[in-house]
């Protein structure tokens, strides 16, 4: 007989659209797992206080469960917490179609886990007990994730300082960034944090700012990309606060290989991958900016 948060677990994941070889690969990961001793752990995953806390514990409790189905026993245990936080927030009047589309970012990440390791798998359990709590949603295009405060460093390069709640924007593998669907999504960030105060986690207060932090905002990626590319589009509604040239986020996000490939190994299956990749061979750095989204566009201010 099946425990209750298995049997969440596998309602979650058969809702989203993954084949029926995953969902068997899936279904024999979750079949291994200790459900009643995971029942704390899966309980505070639901809540943004207590999420990685809880994620750390499970992951020692099933590593070898994990390492054995390559990741998805893992990806169970956040199904399984998605599935009280989706009854949670619901009950708090937060829409069906937010929920569901935050949580598909089970089947995207196993998917860019198989494009960079040929089979299903995942690997994302160091980030998405941010999706499993709450903390993070998806609206529209976009991902959002409430920050009570920005670090020192970010607090003085964007001029927030560390006590202002901000939302910090994300953008998820396959995201349109046509100008329609950049807007559509600010538009919806700034209607949803205000008409769901439960979702503001300091004290029901709104953000003040969406700021970001990404290879995509780096200066030098900038003039590598064309005039109507999507990402120089996104790019461009960010004012740069900071920028180094150090960090390897495009080996992962653009080349889908760990950070520490060779630039001669790397792939060339697109225009931007061969650009980046010529740069890099060059002896050039693609690093990572912060940016601060201009007032034209920052729907998320109040």
């Amino acid at each position: 007989m099946y425990h209750i948060h298995h049997e969440h677990a596998l309602a979650v994941l058969r809702s989203q659209p993954f084949t029926a070889g995953e969902l068997s690969l899936i279904e024999a990961a979750a079949a291994c797992l200790p459900w009643e001793e995971l029942s704390p752990m899966i309980d505070r995953l639901q809540h943004p206080a207590t999420a990685e806390e809880g994620k750390n514990a499970a992951y020692a409790l099933i590593a070898g469960q994990d390492e054995t189905h390559h990741g998805l026993a893992g990806l169970c245990v956040f199904a399984a917490a998605m599935y009280g936080t989706a009854v949670r927030l619901h009950a708090s009047g937060i829409p069906r179609q937010v929920l569901y589309d935050t949580f598909c970012c089970l089947h995207r990440m196993t998917r860019e886990y198989e494009l960079e390791f040929g089979r299903p798998g995942f690997d994302c359990g160091f980030w998405i007990w941010r999706q499993s709590s709450g903390r993070l949603v998806r609206l529209g295009t976009l991902e959002f994730e409430y920050l009570c405060g920005l670090e020192p460093a970010e607090g003085e390069s964007t001029g927030l300082g560390t006590d202002t709640p901000v939302l910090s924007v994300h953008i998820p593998m396959g995201a349109d960034l046509s100008r329609e669907a950049l807007d559509d999504s600010y538009r919806q960030a700034r209607a949803f944090y205000r008409q769901h105060p439960i979702m503001c986690l300091r004290d029901g207060m709104p953000p003040r700012a969406i700021v970001c932090e990404s290879w995509l905002l780096s200066p030098t990626l900038r003039t590598l990309l064309g005039q109507d590319s999507g990402i120089r589009r996104f790019a461009g509604d960010f004012d740069l606060c900071h920028s180094e040239t150090e960090s390897r986020g495009c080996f992962h996000f653009l080349f889908r290989v760990s950070e520490d490939t060779s630039p001669a190994d790397l792939p060339e299956r697109s225009s931007l991958q061969r650009a980046v990749k010529a740069y890099l061979l060059a002896g050039g750095g693609i690093g990572s900016g912060t940016g601060l989204l201009r007032t034209s566009n920052d729907t998320a201010c109040t």
